[in-house]
């Protein structure tokens, strides 16, 4: 009977430490950073409503030149957001004249 309250301890003590192995997080090598120079590219979801002014918005701040390709993601029906991208393409290709804007499809 005493064996047999130690197997049951010691197995749920074992239980336990595997659990807790699997949860703890694992010790890898740290990613590296990208550069400055390099780019990177995004994807901006739009939507209607306030959420395409305000993610347009937050995209017109940054560097167009690090930040490319650009994928913008519209619901088939939503031809205002589209257009609201397009003109911000446009308005930026004027500011830096060194990258063609492609449209995508």
């Amino acid at each position: 009977m005493f064996t047999f309250a130690l197997i049951i301890i010691f197995g749920a003590i074992g239980c336990f430490l595997l659990r807790l192995y699997t949860l703890l997080p694992r010790a890898a090598a740290p990613k590296a950073l990208r550069s400055s120079r390099s780019s990177c590219r995004i994807a901006v979801f739009l939507g209607s409503g306030g959420h395409t002014s305000e993610a347009l918005s937050m995209l017109s701040s940054l560097d167009f030149s690090r930040y490319r390709p650009r994928t913008y993601i519209c619901s088939e029906g939503d031809l205002l957001s589209a257009k609201k991208a397009a003109a911000l393409e446009a308005a930026k290709a004027a500011e830096v004249p060194s990258h063609p804007v492609s449209p995508s499809h």
